[in-house]
């Protein structure tokens, strides 16, 4: 590159700024509005529209009842709340989260949730398709 060249560049700093009227990414201005060689420059970006966002908290552990008041709290709502058994969490207690405790979203987001039933109660039967309660009955007759 020869020296004409090298004195034509600008350094050029980004500044994100929120705009409800330039679209995400496109340059809303710049200063100064004149540059001299090897001068430098600002460019404000447009990072979009202001979004409120919320932290997303831990609800592992916790009873749907308290989930769905710390959901409130951080200005996230309920998602589907399914429900599994588990061997060890406890009946009514959150297992899982769709959404990573500690992650930023959009204000008003719904998490989903997983919660325990408690442990998977197994029949078993005592030979011949007959429960062992029917034939615990029998024996008690």
């Amino acid at each position: 590159m020869t020296q004409a060249q090298q004195r034509r560049f600008l350094r050029a700093g980004i500044v994100d700024e929120e705009s409800d009227t330039i679209e995400k990414d496109q340059v809303i201005r710049y200063e100064p509005e004149e540059v001299e060689e090897n001068g430098s420059v600002v460019l404000y970006v447009s990072s979009g529209p202001h979004v409120e966002t919320a932290y997303v908290p831990s609800l592992t552990g916790k009873t749907k009842e308290e989930a769905n008041a710390l959901l409130i709290e951080a200005g996230l709502i309920s998602g589907d709340v399914t429900e599994q058994s588990s061997e060890s969490v406890a009946s009514g207690h959150v297992i899982s989260q769709a959404k990573v405790a500690g992650t930023q979203v959009e204000a008003g987001s719904s998490v989903d949730y997983v919660v325990s039933t408690g442990p998977q109660i197994k029949r078993q039967t005592c030979g011949g398709g007959r429960s062992c309660l029917h034939r615990l009955w029998r024996f008690c007759r």
